[in-house]
């Protein structure tokens, strides 16, 4: 897996970066987060900004059955360590739902009133609104490569044979050469209930919403694809490898306004 810094040119084409000292810090969390729980797919997420604060967010993949990949995420505390983010359910995720408006940046940032007789506040903060925020924007946006992603023994895999849309006569610059990395719906699972043979299907993901993107191509023969709900969510790849992710540095808030430009 590319390192930050390989990639960082293909992030920084949406004209949003990271600088030196956060590259560096993060790259170094993402390592010891990668040696100290053992885990072989992690990459860096992306970066929430807040008021007073960044949320720095790491997202590490398991392999599971036709259910897809679970997804962990993690966010960088003020040692330089990622830890797990928490996962907000019953009513702690009714309150986070419906909070709006920009992050804090401080984690602990109480997201509801104490209730009555509550002698210890035991409701959601701001890292249980994070975690929302990262999976909401991550299954909206999160986009591979066609044939990127295979089927094998029932459990989704990076395509071993894979390399590059180019290799495989696509136009990096179309987004029909794209599809969202997350579980199938609709046709796509469809055909993949009723195969006898899943791994020799193409197109096994999601298609794009032409609606919602936009793609270009930078002064380094890379392919870029902007997301337009979620402003600062990015897509890349260099058509001529293998090498392709994802990254966001944005704010957190979706941008439901560009459906009108």
């Amino acid at each position: 897996m590319p390192s930050l810094n390989d990639i960082l040119p293909m992030i920084s084409a949406d004209g949003r970066t990271l600088a030196g000292p956060e590259v560096h810090q993060i790259q170094a969390g993402l390592d010891l987060l990668a040696h100290e729980a053992e885990l072989t797919m992690v990459k860096f997420w992306g970066k929430i900004s807040g008021e007073s604060g960044d949320y720095y967010i790491a997202q590490s993949a398991a392999p599971q059955n036709l259910d897809f990949l679970a997804f962990t995420y993690y966010v960088m505390g003020a040692d330089g360590k990622f830890t797990a983010l928490p996962t907000p359910t019953g009513d702690n995720l009714d309150v986070v739902v419906g909070v709006q408006g920009p992050f804090t940046g401080v984690p602990t940032t109480q997201l509801r009133e104490p209730l009555d007789g509550e002698e210890e506040y035991a409701g959601p903060t701001e890292l249980d609104r994070v975690a929302y925020v990262v999976s909401q924007i991550n299954t909206a946006c999160a986009v591979v490569p066609s044939n990127s992603f295979t089927i094998k023994q029932e459990q989704w895999i990076a395509s071993p044979s894979f390399a590059g849309l180019n290799a495989s006569n696509k136009n990096p610059l179309a987004l029909s050469s794209y599809e969202h990395f997350r579980k199938p719906t609709g046709l796509a699972q469809a055909e993949i209930a009723v195969s006898d043979d899943a791994q020799y299907l193409s197109n096994k993901l999601d298609p794009l919403n032409s609606n919602e993107w936009a793609i270009r191509e930078t002064s380094t023969a890379k392919a870029v694809l902007r997301n337009l709900k979620y402003p600062g969510f990015v897509a890349f790849n260099d058509p001529a490898t293998n090498v392709f992710g994802n990254c966001y540095l944005g704010n957190g808030q979706a941008d439901f306004d560009h459906f009108f430009r």
